[in-house]
């Protein structure tokens, strides 16, 4: 006996391509990072919230001079990390002597409010890894 052709279970199939849409949306890219050095006066860190992004002013110890800086930024869920790495323009560095030098570093992650954390890296090794700030942040539109 001949069996009947299968039909297509169409509300089912509907399900799966919503499903699959859903899963395929593509990930949010990090939040944009940069960094400057800026004369800054007065207790540091400060941390400014602005429409869009977040401006922090802090102090980065120097072993010698020029130390060209750069600065990632990563979010993962409500936490905001900024990483400011700083490397010699000069390779070995010649310690002649340790100084505080101010930057200013702008982040433009999406909306929200944040537990922010900003660590300063050393790319020569010369200090460890130095965590300056953390502390809550928001970002308004």
């Amino acid at each position: 006996m001949p069996r009947a052709p299968l039909r297509p279970r169409r509300p089912l199939l509907a399900a799966v391509l919503a499903l699959a849409a859903a899963c395929a949306k593509e990930p949010e890219p990090p939040p944009r990072a940069s960094v400057r050095w800026v004369p800054v006066y007065g207790a540091l860190p400060k941390v400014f919230n602005y429409p869009g992004e977040v401006v922090v002013q802090a102090r980065f110890r120097t072993p010698c001079a020029p130390y060209p800086l750069a600065a990632a930024a990563e979010r993962r869920g409500e936490s905001l990390f900024v990483r400011i790495s700083g490397r010699p323009a000069m390779v070995p560095c010649p310690m002649q002597r340790a100084q505080d030098e101010t930057y200013e570093v702008t982040v433009r992650p999406p909306k929200g409010q944040y537990r922010l954390t900003l660590v300063h890296h050393y790319e020569d090794g010369f200090w460890g890894d130095t965590t300056v700030f953390a502390g809550r942040a928001v970002v308004a539109q």
